[in-house]
């Protein structure tokens, strides 16, 4: 017993302690309550993006109220404020303007806020490397290199945008302009009964659920597409609800507006002509 009480005590003494320094340099960047954030406002030295939740969805409110990608606002809100700081590789004011991190010189600024209070602010500078950049948060002298990229910080809007806002969870009957499709199960019947081909079907309603815009139009291309008032090129039924859906193509540039969204979106060829070459010749 006393063997072991001695062994208990020299444990105890001789035990690795955890540094102090090392427990910092594994710290999180930033303690940030994601959960209270409501508003992220992105800045370059040039120009700013507006960020905005409502419930559980993340908009921007200066861009048409369009929805975020949710995965791009992870990345800031939940990712880049948990990233390990690391050692602070200096701790200067000389040092900040170095590495670009100060308020009149920056790369990129973050601003954090859950209703009007301000819950944090970081600066990203020049990059050390690849996949690394120099960060520091506000208030704070020292200066870290992190694990991030920059290019994840842009400042156009469509670069955020959720691209698949327009996708529809399932089809159960699509209205073309000279074909009408009705789904019962796994089977699609056409006009008069006839059997439809079962690729131009897929083809369809992959397009359907899989429609992926690139950005909204501009405010001149809209003011066009929306003088052009053109009749829907599909009427689809989804769960219920029916959407109607315009294409457009305007000197090989291709739109498309869904009618429960007054805005006039852009999008690739493969998308458009997954919508607008199926007709009555090709499904039967």
């Amino acid at each position: 017993l006393a063997l072991a009480a001695q062994l208990l005590i020299t444990a105890a003494l001789f035990w690795p302690q955890e540094n102090p320094g090392e427990s910092s340099a594994r710290a999180a960047l930033m303690m940030l309550p994601a959960d209270d954030i409501d508003r992220i406002v992105i800045h370059s030295s040039e120009e700013s993006l507006l960020l905005a939740r409502e419930g559980d969805r993340w908009s921007m409110p200066e861009y048409h109220g369009l929805p975020v990608q949710p995965s791009r606002v992870d990345r800031i809100l939940v990712d880049l404020p948990a990233l390990p700081r690391g050692w602070p590789i200096a701790s200067s004011n000389a040092a900040l303007e170095r590495f670009e991190v100060t308020p009149g010189k920056f790369q990129r600024r973050i601003e954090f806020f859950s209703g009007e209070e301000d819950r944090g602010e970081l600066f990203i500078g020049t990059s050390p490397g690849f996949r690394k950049v120099h960060v520091s948060p506000a208030g704070d002298e020292r200066v870290f290199a992190v694990e991030f990229n920059s290019f994840e910080l842009p400042l156009t809007a469509g670069e955020w945008l959720d691209k698949t806002l327009l996708q529809l969870e399932a089809v159960d009957a699509v209205q073309g302009q000279d074909f009408a499709l009705t789904r019962d199960g796994d089977a699609w019947t056409g006009d008069e009964g006839r059997e439809p081909s079962p690729e131009e079907v897929d083809k369809l309603v992959n397009g359907l659920t899989g429609i992926r815009v690139t950005g909204a139009a501009d405010i001149a291309t809209a003011s066009l597409l929306q003088d052009a008032a053109a009749p829907p090129t599909l009427v689809v039924e989804s769960a219920g609800e029916t959407y109607e859906f315009r294409l457009y193509e305007i000197e090989g540039a291709y739109y498309v507006q869904r009618g429960d969204i007054p805005v006039f979106f852009s999008l690739g060829a493969f998308d458009f002509d997954r919508l607008d070459e199926v007709s009555a010749e090709t499904l039967y």
